[in-house]
């Protein structure tokens, strides 16, 4: 059986005392389910009080090891009640797989709307610039959310973080069903950013919370299987939906809707806070690179901005122009074709994880200059079969790229600075989807569409050239 134990404590009011008992918990895999401390009389003293589900047997040797620290002047146990091992077993259980299941509906809803612009932009005659500023607006809005949400979670506790998270993917559902003009859809597009972008930055910490310490790998793998089946399957779904169901602009969000209140009212019911908000004001982390490692950075984050800014034109503008680009408007292909890119992407990163990074990186490099040939061509030929190719050569092109850039920088990157330096490269993967497609969309608004796509090629193609031959002169 497992007791519900009170642990009351006098400890030295020092800086990082709280921190120190906290942490000793987490190394013996004990999760506190409340906690409180404040100063009694002197401000040198303060008491702790913590209640934490524990074995009987365990509960002797987690007292001595608390008395053990330097801050800590004594230690008394009470015994709230006993509760049944099976039922916390099926609560931690349930509270995964809500948490994993409400990560797949909010990159689900965020990946929806992709076919469906297309309807948007002849419903109300959106010019390229809208139509990219759409697809765009949500990355720039991903960008700070997850820098910032990674850092509050332990002031907040994360639970406080994945309702909200959810509600916003919920929000931005209804607000396209309902939508009547640009403003609604911008105003879905933020807050699917400010949805996918809370549950990247607590999504593994959160997993890991209701897992056993020898199965905390478990949270990863699922975490991963979550973001590509959702990925994948979105466009599918909204582009099969569009075309063949009726209410085309309705449906598939009304659906997604439910099924994000579905999740919303598990996390808020079922899931417990799996982090106690922390009663330390410690500032928010300054993001920055040590300056022994920014050639490194520099490299791997220009390979990842130039991927993602590839994709980006597969994922916002082409799909929105099927019609003017290979005379097909059938918008279950515009989502085939977006699932088959990032398809390709998973698939080239399993493929090729054998390889050395530096040989699968340039595999990437080739196959992204064949890819932009390809658009080219296409842009010609009006060519399905060369649109098919074009996205797999993109893909194949995209995989080995972004996951070696981020093999090498985790490789290189000291633990003390970990935190700030990935921040910045997945910033800098998201400004790479955003922001040259912005600017793409400007260009069209000026020279058409076709020779700003064009010219985006062209552009790309020298900055592919340009990283290849760096590379091999810095290796």
């Amino acid at each position: 059986m497992i007791t519900l134990q009170r642990l009351t404590m006098t400890v030295h009011n020092q800086p990082g005392a709280l921190a120190r008992v906290t942490e000793l918990f987490s190394r013996n895999g004990y999760n506190i389910d409340r906690i409180h401390a404040g100063m009694v009389g002197s401000p040198a003293i303060s008491r702790m009080r913590i209640d934490t589900s524990i074995g009987e047997e365990h509960l002797q040797r987690i007292m001595s090891q608390l008395t053990a620290l330097a801050d800590v002047i004594q230690v008394v146990s009470t015994q709230r009640k006993r509760i049944s091992l099976t039922g916390i077993q099926f609560r931690a259980q349930t509270s995964f797989w809500f948490i994993a299941f409400s990560l797949f509906i909010a990159i689900l809803g965020a990946n929806l709307p992709t076919p469906l612009y297309a309807l948007y932009r002849m419903k109300w005659n959106l010019s390229p610039v809208i139509m990219t500023l759409l697809f765009a607006s949500y990355a720039l809005v991903v960008i700070p959310t997850i820098v910032i949400v990674g850092q509050i979670s332990d002031r907040w506790g994360r639970k406080s973080l994945l309702v909200p998270a959810v509600f916003c993917s919920f929000t931005a559902s209804f607000l396209f069903m309902f939508a009547e003009g640009i403003g609604e859809l911008l105003a879905a597009r933020v807050l699917q950013g400010l949805s996918v972008g809370m549950f990247s930055g607590i999504a593994v910490s959160a997993l890991m919370a209701f897992l056993p310490r020898e199965k905390l790998g478990k949270a990863a793998v699922v975490l991963a299987i979550a973001t590509t089946s959702a990925n994948a399957a979105a466009p599918l779904v909204g582009g099969g939906l569009g075309q063949y169901a009726p209410a085309p602009l309705v449906l598939s969000f009304a659906i997604h809707a439910a099924l994000a209140l579905l999740c919303l009212f598990g996390i808020a019911f079922f899931v417990p806070e799996t982090h106690n908000p922390s009663l330390l004001k410690s500032p928010l982390l300054k993001l920055q690179v040590p300056k022994e490692m920014r050639g490194i950075f520099f490299h791997c984050s220009t390979a990842t901005f130039l991927a993602w800014t590839i994709l980006g034109l597969l994922l916002s503008v082409i799909p929105s122009y099927m019609n003017d680009i290979v005379g097909r408007s059938n918008l279950l292909l515009s989502g085939g074709m977006v699932s088959l890119v990032l398809g390709m992407s998973a698939l080239s990163q399993l493929l090729l994880r054998k390889l050395p990074t530096r040989r699968a990186a340039q595999i990437g490099c080739i196959a992204m200059l064949l890819g932009l040939a390809a658009v080219v061509a296409m842009l010609v030929t009006k060519s399905l079969i060369l649109l098919v190719l074009m996205s797999c050569l993109i893909g194949i092109g995209h995989g080995p790229l972004y996951s070696g850039s981020l093999l090498v920088l985790n490789a290189h990157t000291p633990d003390r600075s970990r935190t700030s330096v990935m921040s910045l490269f997945y910033a800098v993967s998201y400004m790479g989807l955003s922001i040259p497609i912005l600017g793409l969309g400007f260009v069209a608004r000026g020279v058409g569409l076709t020779p700003a796509i064009y010219g985006f090629a062209a552009v790309m193609v020298v900055l592919i050239v340009v990283h290849l031959v760096r590379g091999e002169r810095k290796r």
